[in-house]
């Protein structure tokens, strides 16, 4: 794909983030941009140009509020994907979909065909971790584990892979087919909410492809959400954006190298759009 057609794509993704604002805002929901997309506001006003992920984290509570909202409230334009909703869900986190969209990637999964595939927005969770550095340890452990075997279960295909790599893959996704997917999320969502009911002020987004470490943050890092402008719109933001984005990413106000931009583009194959009248174009 291009950087224009990665454009395209990032434009047509603010219908869900303005979505989600005003459903907070009605609901009286805390929600944070986060990881990329609050590095973009902070740095680009809007998108960093090579990523187009659109990502927010929100409080376990509020987070489980937009579930039950979306459960009572059939929408005809999107649809809630998590794995109390989508058979074989692979993700610890939940997405919101844009139904009339197709969004497909280079890589695929041998087992699950998602109902939706269209334009989507992450929604992390928020948890509480406990102040004990040994049980942070092994809260931590857990998570990375059962990532690790939704991964293997999973058994990804990348068009580099060879075929040996793809049986292989495929083998060891059949030894873990007794495991559900629905039964490793559940597992994943009891040890992330683990220490809920004690909050000892650290709050970690656990599902994030980033370390444990990296998102373990005070939770006053968080706080109460503050304004940021973002390609035009004013989103929500952590109270400390600085202290956040160091956190992460440390010079976050420095560009990467640019053979390190263009990686985004190998990930898609194509992204379809839905016309006014029904077609794909």
């Amino acid at each position: 794909m291009t950087f224009e057609e990665i454009r395209e794509y990032q434009l047509a993704q603010l219908e869900l983030i303005k979505m989600m604002d005003d459903l907070c805002s009605q609901l009286n929901l805390t929600y944070y941009i986060i990881g990329g997309t609050l590095l973009g506001a902070v740095r680009h006003k809007g998108f960093i140009p090579w990523d187009p992920d659109i990502d927010i984290a929100m409080p376990r509570k509020d987070y489980e509020a937009v579930r039950e909202y979306f459960d009572t409230h059939k929408s005809e334009r999107y649809f809630y994907q998590h794995y109390s909703t989508e058979k074989n869900h692979l993700s610890p986190h939940a997405l919101i979909k844009i139904k009339e969209s197709h969004v497909l990637f280079k890589y695929v999964s041998t087992h699950f065909k998602p109902r939706y595939d269209g334009i989507y927005l992450d929604i992390f969770p928020l948890d509480y971790a406990p102040s004990s550095k040994k049980l942070q340890k092994e809260q931590m452990r857990k998570i990375k584990i059962l990532k690790e075997i939704v991964i293997r279960k999973a058994a990804y295909a990348y068009d580099s892979n060879s075929r040996l790599k793809i049986f292989a893959k495929r083998c060891i996704s059949l030894l873990l087919a007794p495991i559900s997917f629905a039964l490793l999320n559940r597992m994943m969502d009891e040890t992330m909410q683990k220490y809920n009911d004690h909050p000892a002020g650290y709050l970690v987004s656990m599902a994030s492809h980033y370390s444990y470490w990296k998102q373990l943050m005070a939770a006053s890092i968080y706080g109460e959400p503050t304004r940021i402008d973002f390609e035009g719109l004013s989103l929500a933001a952590p109270a400390e954006t600085h202290n956040y984005l160091t956190r992460i990413y440390k010079n976050y106000m420095e560009l990467p190298p640019e053979d390190q931009r263009n990686a985004i583009l190998d990930v898609f194959e194509r992204i379809e759009y839905t016309s006014e009248d029904g077609k794909n174009r």
